[in-house]
């Protein structure tokens, strides 16, 4: 290679540096207008989202953090219930005692074990049963819920979080029927996933790619399978069948049909939150304005619904 090819190839590289440079200035300039968000590149994730679980359920009771057990006056021979989530579970900017697994507790008389996780999805919960930390705080139960939002598909196919974080989402990849966790030890490829370039480029394909109908059966199939293994997971350490394993979706979710059916076949039961009351869920009387989390009248009407849906 001559000199003046060298040239060339390093000016070109350095141009295409500075194009990708700008774009991610603009992008983030953008979506960072009502922000406080400093604008930095990482070699290493700062921390997969929320994968330190041991000091997220640290045994105190936070908005923000992991919610403490509750009911665990009636004792673990009153066959827990473990509930999984995002903030809509976990009761993000309620009190305890206004939380969905809180009202399931005392209305039903059982101890109930909040293990949602704000911001999470099916992979943490897929992450916390693969741990022996979580079965040391989790006793044997046979009434699960996962409870899920529109979102969590989307957060079930996604690598990278929001562009305006500098966080790798928690994410699994299903190869040889079996889920194997997302490398994040190539700095290299760290790089450029922190690019926020490239975030709001995944961005908008997973987005196209719940739009199109011809991926139905592959991601109905991906979610399906979360399910499986989890309870699996769950059934062997407990030593002990899941007699229900409740779905419990609050709002309409992509192939909710497709979806339904493969994980009702498949033992499961869906409980449609949104179809237990004629109430609008996203009215202000139910509904936080400003940031979209439901309120404690939400869940005061909801839960003696799914409990009655369940047969419990």
């Amino acid at each position: 290679m001559n000199l003046k090819i060298l040239k060339l190839l390093i000016i070109n590289l350095l141009c295409i540096f500075f194009l990708w440079f700008i774009s991610d200035c603009i992008i983030f300039s953008i979506h960072n207008k009502n922000h406080e968000h400093k604008f930095s590149y990482i070699t290493k994730p700062k921390q997969v989202w929320y994968i330190d679980l041991k000091n997220f359920f640290d045994g105190s009771d936070n908005k923000f953090r992991g919610r403490k057990p509750d009911g665990t006056e009636f004792g673990t021979k009153k066959n827990p219930i473990t509930v999984f989530g995002c903030s809509f579970a976990h009761g993000q900017y309620l009190d305890y005692n206004q939380t969905f697994s809180y009202k399931l507790a005392y209305l039903l008389k059982r101890p109930v074990y909040n293990r949602a996780i704000p911001g999470g999805g099916i992979p943490h919960m897929y992450h916390q049963v693969i741990s022996d930390d979580f079965y040391k705080e989790v006793p044997p139960s046979d009434t699960v819920f996962y409870i899920m939002m529109d979102g969590h598909i989307r957060r079930m196919l996604i690598h990278t979080y929001r562009i305006t974080d500098n966080y790798f989402y928690l994410h699994y990849n299903y190869k040889n029927n079996n889920f194997q966790i997302e490398n994040y030890n190539n700095i290299f490829q760290n790089i450029f996933k922190s690019s926020y370039t490239t975030k709001y480029i995944e961005h908008i394909y997973i987005n196209n790619l719940i739009k199109n109908e011809k991926n139905s059966e592959k991601i109905s199939e991906m979610l399906l399978q979360y399910m499986i293994e989890t309870r699996k997971k769950l059934e062997k350490k407990w030593n002990q069948k899941i007699s229900n394993f409740i779905i419990v979706l609050y709002e309409p979710i992509p192939y909710e049909s497709i979806c339904a059916k493969k994980l009702t076949k498949n033992g499961f039961k869906i409980i449609l939150a949104y179809k237990l009351t004629n109430a609008n869920l996203n009215s202000e009387e139910y509904k936080m304005p400003d940031n979209g989390h439901p309120k404690e009248t939400a869940w005061d009407l909801l839960t003696p619904l799914i409990i009655k849906e369940a047969g419990l």
